[in-house]
């Protein structure tokens, strides 16, 4: 019998430590090295003007990439045409389009992030990707995954107010990482929360953490409709967010 692909999902509002969070639970508990990342897509971009679809085990034609884009709901939104977009593929390399004096912003290289994790899926390559969740576009991605015969995994890392996420991201800035505006972190964070009980009924195994306090904290996981909790003392936003909706 073939083993299942296997997707990694790591989500939480802006600031609650998701990155960490992958860096120190990848070479203990899982041997997945695909990493699909927006933000470092766009560092990579900055840095060296290409974006090689190789280093994802994937290859593409223009056609194919061009006809995904349009079709984004992200495309729309973002307010992009061609000349605004100005990305092209290359020799299986995304390189910039024709246009000069483009600046390039988080939305193309979300665009960017969903169309690698789309084709990582069709070719049935195992992967992580991490994520805000804070649109319901991504629960339509674990559906596509599983007819794709995945088995679906949830790392969800959370805190009691997005006041905590401001102060991280504020921190985060000052040591030369991404800014992101203060009112979208706060609408962002209740979304995503809104949104963590749908996550839960998607996918296969869910692993909470809390990164409430200093450090994260490994709360409980979710296996086979089942909530195994690690404390009695759970932080506020599990009763909030799980508990009391799955009792409703």
């Amino acid at each position: 019998m073939a083993v299942r692909p296997k997707l990694r999902i790591f989500a939480g509002p802006n600031g609650s430590g998701k990155t960490t969070l992958y860096n120190s639970i990848k070479p203990i508990y899982f041997s997945t090295k695909l990493f699909v990342n927006a933000d470092f897509l766009e560092s990579d971009f900055a840095k060296s003007n290409f974006l090689n679809l190789s280093d994802f085990n994937i290859s593409c034609s223009q056609e194919e990439f061009e006809k995904f884009i349009l079709l984004s709901g992200l495309y729309v939104k973002a307010g992009f045409d061609p000349e605004g977009w100005n990305l092209a593929i290359k020799e299986n390399v995304i390189v910039r389009g024709y246009h000069k004096n483009v600046n390039y912003n988080s939305y193309h290289f979300a665009i960017i992030a969903d169309f690698i994790r789309h084709k990582l899926i069709e070719n049935k390559k195992s992967f992580s990707f991490e994520t805000v969740f804070s649109h319901p576009s991504k629960l339509e991605l674990i559906n596509f995954a599983h007819e794709h015969n995945y088995k679906v995994y949830l790392y969800f890392i959370g805190t009691e107010t997005p006041i905590m996420n401001l102060e991280r991201v504020k921190d985060r800035v000052k040591k030369g990482g991404h800014h992101v505006a203060q009112d979208r972190i706060e609408k962002r964070y209740f979304l995503t929360m809104d949104l963590l009980i749908h996550m839960l009924k998607k996918v296969d195994e869910t692993y909470l953490w809390d990164n409430s306090g200093s450090k994260h904290n490994y709360i409980g996981n979710i296996k086979d409709g089942t909530l195994n909790l690690e404390f009695l003392n759970i932080p506020n936003w599990i009763d909030t967010y799980i508990l009391n909706k799955i009792k409703s």
